[in-house]
């Protein structure tokens, strides 16, 4: 019984370590916006204060991916305890986890490559490169979380972590596509009222204004006469009322995009508040999970078998 003692235990310290991981993490992400924030503001209120603020989100960052790796080695030790039939889809997790911080620090590296002449090409191709790396990393975490979420082996409540992990990834995928489609929609559309001012001398109109051509009180009429007056120029052959319809509906379309575009900017906003509470909460409830063992077990090499539930097989090298 003691060994089977000792696996559980073992599984209670790394599910445990793992939370405190991501739970320092979480703070660090979290201080590290705030200090973006500040650093900024300062820089318009004290330059000298901002800028060398500026500084610690960058040391913060480093030191997330330092407790990244952190991470993945621990979770390199838990996996091994896992079931037989749940083992390959750990492995696979943990290959997708392994991948993701390599890939992270061949972006930090080429950031800083990135400055050099020549040599930023070459970083840019590997950046570009590590990205196709880092989708197909996450697609295999897919995977793997959609088999584990269904795991009837696994304690409860690591099913349900790894459930809200996934989870978390469908909201972020959700969200960016639904609020990316509404942002480039709006871009688009902002394009087109763009041309229309720009066909009606309007953008040319409001430089005059900015370079202090006209001087004098300006009203609707004078706007809307000097426009019309540029768009004749252009000998566009149009009715004055279609003049005016035309830049109307122009003004419409242009409000209509900033409200998609903000809208779609939301969505994102919301969408990565969401996903970042169920990513965390997963692992929260997998820190929760206890292993019960029983105390049948064989041993055969340098392996212990252990027998849990009906005939199943857990592993483990003590």
């Amino acid at each position: 019984m003691g060994n089977a003692l000792s696996i559980s235990e073992k599984w209670h310290k790394c599910v445990d370590k793992l939370w405190s991981f991501q739970r320092l993490t979480l703070l660090l992400v979290l201080a590290n916006t705030a200090l973006s924030i500040i650093s900024g503001v300062l820089l318009f209120i004290i330059p000298p204060l901002g800028a060398i603020l500026l500084v610690l989100p960058g040391l913060i960052t480093t030191a997330i991916h330092v407790i990244d790796w952190m991470f993945v080695i621990k979770f390199n030790e838990w996996y091994k305890l896992t079931i037989e039939e749940d083992y390959k889809w750990m492995r696979i997790f943990f290959i997708a986890l392994l991948i993701k911080v390599i890939v992270n620090a061949v972006f930090i590296l080429s950031s800083l490559l990135s400055a050099i002449p020549f040599v930023n090409v070459v970083a840019l191709i590997i950046s570009s490169f590590s990205s196709i790396i880092l989708f197909a990393s996450i697609i295999m975490q897919l995977f793997a979380l959609f088999k584990l979420r269904k795991s009837t082996r696994l304690p409860e409540n690591a099913c349900k972590g790894f459930s809200s992990i996934l989870k978390h990834y469908i909201v972020v995928f959700t969200t960016y596509v639904v609020g990316g489609c509404l942002t480039a929609l709006g871009s688009i559309m902002i394009f087109g009222a763009t041309f229309i001012f720009d066909t009606f001398g309007l953008i040319s109109f409001t430089k005059d204004i900015i370079d202090g051509k006209y001087k004098e009180g300006i009203n609707i009429e004078d706007i809307k006469d000097d426009i019309v007056i540029n768009f004749y120029e252009t000998n566009v052959a149009l009715e004055s009322e279609d003049d005016d319809s035309s830049l109307e509906w122009g003004f419409k379309l242009y409000i209509v995009a900033i409200i998609m575009i903000a809208l779609g900017y939301i969505i994102i906003g919301i969408g990565y508040i969401v996903s970042q509470y169920l990513y965390y909460r997963g692992w929260w409830l997998i820190s929760k999970s206890e292993l019960e063992v029983t105390q049948e077990y064989a041993d055969i090499g340098k392996d212990i078998i252990f027998i849990y539930g009906k005939n199943c097989t857990w592993r483990s090298s003590l």
